[in-house]
């Protein structure tokens, strides 16, 4: 149970059903891309290990071979890795990040030195600078993306925000789908987020899809949304984070079957 405490600490789904949004230093959380140990992501200059053990510097890979992710327990692998920052996509995680100095140009391009880029260790609330890939980037868009808020009462129309990309507008714009929303048309948002006005639906789990090419495959999943309003339903670890023994369950639904596969949580 000490990887799941110590992935509490920086914020995973598994812990609380939310995405955290902060890590409580006064910036925007952590993370960034930093590849994800055998799995193409949108870059960085961090290494992992492709083969089980321990990825390079940072977190463990819990024996699973192409992952990085699980903490090691406190106090025996104390290095930064990239957690909630808003541009991190769930499969990097975990994995170590690229420190960097603020103002100074340290990162690779396409990248930001940001001051509160990754967490100080994977378990750790403390952030530090580190390289984010902020963009803009046309694509193709990481294998899954993430919610900014994974539940909310059900019947009742909300603004859910996506994140986990730097995402390029332009001649081609992104669309959602939450459940049975049909296509909804991307709004407002930051560098590596945007927002979608969603119709209220009845009590249950939806998958969450977004497309990059206004409508056309290929759709990729952002996480599933819990349509609140009877008892709480069983917190669940989102698409693409950590997953591993005593960490909970994978959340699914009946079409989108999802697994722990090689330490993430991945679609069947």
């Amino acid at each position: 149970m000490r990887y799941a405490s110590a992935l509490c600490l920086v914020g995973l789904a598994a812990c609380s059903g939310e995405v955290i949004q902060d890590l409580g230093t006064g910036g925007a959380g952590a993370g960034a891309a930093t590849g994800s140990g055998g799995t193409t992501g949108t870059g960085g200059t961090g290494t992992t290990s492709a083969t089980g053990g321990a990825s390079a510097g940072g977190a463990s890979t819990g024996g699973a071979p192409g992952s990085c992710g699980l903490c090691d327990p406190p106090g025996t692998n104390d290095t930064p890795a990239y957690s909630f920052h808003e541009c991190t996509p769930p499969l990097e995680i975990g994995c170590p990040a690229q420190l960097c100095t603020p103002g100074a140009t340290d990162c690779s391009p396409g990248y930001s030195c940001d001051p509160w880029g990754a967490a100080a260790c994977c378990w750790c609330q403390a952030a530090v600078p580190a390289c984010v890939f902020t963009g803009p980037a046309q694509g193709p868009l990481p294998e899954y993306l993430k919610l900014g808020q994974t539940s909310g009462p059900a019947g009742q129309a909300l603004e859910l925000r996506i994140e986990g990309f730097p995402f390029y507008v332009g001649a081609l714009f992104y669309l959602a789908r939450v459940g049975a929303s049909g296509d909804l048309m991307q709004l407002g948002g930051s560098t590596c987020s945007f927002t979608v006005d969603v119709p209220g639906q009845p009590v249950g789990r939806v998958p969450v899809w977004v497309s990059q090419y206004g409508g056309a495959a290929p759709w990729v999943l952002a996480g599933f949304f819990e349509w609140t309003g009877g008892p709480p339903a069983p917190a669940c670890i989102q698409p693409g984070h950590p997953c591993g023994p005593n960490m909970g369950t994978c959340c699914e639904t009946s079409d989108v079957p999802m697994a722990c596969v090689a330490g993430r949580c991945r679609q069947l």
